[in-house]
Order: structure tokens, then C-alpha cells, then sequence
């Protein structure tokens, strides 16, 4: 019986911090900054895949003169 108590006390915590939060326009702001990091930290990976096979001394060479492309 006592963990269901603390469970809903703890429920009606979190939905008083949660419309404490969505309350205050500037802490609204910062919880969207947050969920679009948190967005773009899931779906870069998945757009831009980076390849772990290049070579590092690639990147120690000049630019190629030809072809341009």
C-alpha cells in the first residue's frame, strides 16, 4: 500500500512541475532548444552517416587541381 502512495505523490509532483515548467515562457523556450538537440542527436547519424574506414592521411593532402569536380 505504501508504494502505491508514494507512487501518485510523486505522479502529482511531476504534472505540478511540468505545468510549472509550460507556465513560464522562457523555460518553455529552453525545453523546445532541448527537444530539438535531443531530435537532431537521433537523426544526424541516420542522415549523415559517417564513414569509419577513411584514411587520415587524406586530409593532410593539398586540394587536387584536376579534375575539379
Amino acid at each position: 500500500m505504501r508504494a502505491e502512495v508514494t507512487t501518485a505523490s510523486s505522479l502529482q509532483a511531476l504534472i505540478k512541475s511540468v505545468k510549472t515548467v509550460l507556465s513560464n515562457n522562457a523555460a518553455r523556450f529552453g525545453v523546445a532548444v532541448m527537444v530539438f538537440y535531443i531530435i537532431l542527436a537521433v537523426v544526424g547519424p541516420i542522415l549523415l552517416p559517417y564513414n569509419y574506414r577513411t584514411n587520415p592521411a587524406m586530409a593532410l593532402k593539398p586540394p587536387r587541381l584536376w579534375p575539379p569536380i
